[in-house]
């Protein structure tokens, strides 16, 4: 079936999303089994790749699009994909990728895990190098150029432009086994490393849209003028801070301009670009919490659309009416009626949750204990904000842990 509609499908994708593929004449020399590591930009990644690809890529997918009726049976049946729990450690998915390379089939992987939101690659860890190690087959790194700019990971709207898939290295089997973990990790890291904002600065590819700011606002959760939480709001190519006023306008570049508006009061953002933004509110996020008491809300509350637990192999909803609010321990829901188990709150202490990720729609994915979770929140609110603050109190305790033992250590000694 699938021989069938490759044509078809692949002649429509590289038509409309006007691809072009560079290098690819290094991946036809490959004989055997291999490895195909890309960045993650856009939802249909993996079919972009795949609609030029010498070869039929298996791609490992999140576990929830197998749970799709319509895409689980495509990623099943057609793609024959390799579902991933994300955020969670999986023997299985191995198991599947080590089965597949046997067998001669060469295997899609977006070492991310998830889209960037901001246009640069997210961290990748050991992992991926030692999965690498494991399997011992050439390994294939690709860029998708352009491809954020598309349609980036905040925004529902496509955009007009142009997607370039770079063969950026191959990796033989002899080289990888000549290669330390550490001096692997950091190569794998470099390969793959994108950024939209230096892309853009060199090339100053437009991608025009009616609504180019629009959504941004799911991204960016804190206003730099007055320190607003959750007071951002976007229309059309305008994002605005409803506290104080700020605006600014995004061009077909992504470029932000901004400056003392007569609507804006005079107050205007001093970001140019929206990895600019992100990074500094990042950095802003850590020191709200560091300030924050143990029962201070962090944010406004946020309305939510559905609140799920996993059940059998699907979901069962919990409520459809209740709101979410944070402090910087804890995560709760709260319902605005008994559900059925007799709760109208529900508390999940971060230090208690073992992954969080979000999936399809803005919706946070969590595990307590085996227990998945599920929340999705109107369009309007931002769920990365929740994800961010779960990896801030992560990242402190695991400082808090290495402290400790480095200090236990140094007592020891003395």
């Amino acid at each position: 079936m699938r021989f069938l509609l490759l044509p078809f499908y692949g002649t429509y994708l590289k038509r409309h999303y006007h691809i072009e593929y560079d290098g690819m004449d290094a991946v036809q020399r490959i004989v055997g089994p291999s490895l195909v590591l890309s960045n993650h930009v856009h939802t249909l990644d993996s079919f972009m790749i795949s609609a030029g690809y010498p070869y039929h890529i298996r791609w490992v997918a999140g576990a929830y699009l197998f749970k799709n009726p319509f895409v689980g049976y495509l990623l099943t049946k057609w793609v024959h994909g390799i579902p991933k729990q994300q955020g969670r450690s999986d023997l299985q998915t191995i198991r599947s990728i080590s089965s597949a390379l046997k067998q001669g089939d060469t295997v899609g992987i977006f070492p991310e895990g998830t889209r960037t939101w901001d246009g640069d690659t997210l961290d990748i860890g050991q992992a991926t190098a030692k999965l690498i190690k494991l399997f011992k087959v050439p390994v294939v790194f690709l860029h998708l150029e352009g491809g954020y700019a598309l349609k980036p990971r905040w925004t529902d709207h496509d955009r007009k432009g142009a997607v370039r898939i770079k063969v950026v290295s191959v990796l033989t089997a002899e080289e990888i086994e000549r290669l330390k973990i550490s001096e692997l990790t950091e190569t794998v890291s470099r390969l793959l490393f994108f950024s939209q904002d230096a892309w853009q600065r060199k090339k100053n590819v437009p991608f025009p849209s009616k609504n180019q700011a629009q959504g941004l606002q799911r991204l960016l959760y804190l206003c730099p003028c007055c320190g607003g939480r959750s007071t951002l709001a976007t229309s059309g190519s305008e994002i605005r801070c409803t506290s104080c006023g700020a605006l600014a306008n995004m061009d077909p570049f992504d470029r932000l301009h901004s400056g003392p508006f007569e609507e804006s009061g005079g107050k205007f953002f001093t970001f140019k670009t929206v990895k600019e933004w992100h990074d500094w509110e990042q950095k802003k996020l850590a020191d709200i919490m560091e300030q924050a008491t143990e029962k201070e809300t962090l944010f406004p509350e946020d309305q939510g659309k559905f609140f799920q637990k996993g059940h059998r192999n699907g979901f069962r909803t919990i409520s459809k009416d209740f709101t979410v609010r944070m402090t910087k321990t804890t995560m709760s829901v709260v319902c605005d009626k008994p559900t059925a188990d007799g709760t109208t709150r529900y508390d999940f202490a971060f230090s208690d949750i073992q992954s969080m990720i979000i999936c399809a729609k803005q919706t946070l994915e969590f595990f307590i204990d085996d227990t998945l979770f599920r929340i999705r929140l109107i369009p309007e609110a931002s769920s990365l904000k929740y994800q961010e603050t779960y990896f801030a109190v992560r990242s402190r305790s695991a400082r808090s842990i290495l402290e400790g033992e480095a200090h236990g250590a140094a007592f020891r000694k003395s």
